[in-house]
């Protein structure tokens, strides 16, 4: 099964556009057609952000989600990599990806300038999931 990483952006993005790139890759992991990795890290970075006040989302909502996430992730325990990232919060994302032989899914600018083969945009990664169904 094919393991992705995605970034807060993306998680977040996926749960609050339906008809997103990122919310066709959310319902893949959620119907465990591919696996979500994450960490300690990643975990605590999407309740934070989830629980901001300009997403409007129910307690509730941000729960179900959590515990979704949590019940069909895979943990990960990167270390710290010694790559040069503009912004440091990125890290943990891209650690938790090269460590966990993971794609990256992200629209983060300082990522994906690192030109890696694994890193790509939610619309990149679909692209390329559906051709490889076709074969």
């Amino acid at each position: 099964m094919q393991k992705i990483v995605m970034d807060t952006n993306e998680f977040i993005f996926s749960i609050l556009s339906a008809r997103s790139y990122s919310a066709e890759i959310m319902h893949m992991v959620l119907s465990e057609r591919i696996t979500l990795y994450v960490s300690k890290g990643i975990l605590h970075e999407y309740e934070r952000v989830l629980a901001y006040e300009k997403f409007k989302l129910p307690a509730s909502k941000r729960e179900k989600v959590l515990c979704d996430i949590r019940e069909l992730c895979v943990m990960a325990y990167p270390r710290q990599s010694s790559i040069a990232i503009r912004d440091e919060d990125d890290r943990i994302f891209y650690d938790t990806a090269t460590q966990s032989g993971a794609i990256l899914i992200t629209s983060d600018k300082d990522l994906l300038v690192l030109g890696k083969s694994f890193i790509m945009t939610s619309e990149e990664y679909m692209t390329i999931y559906r051709a490889q169904s076709q074969q």
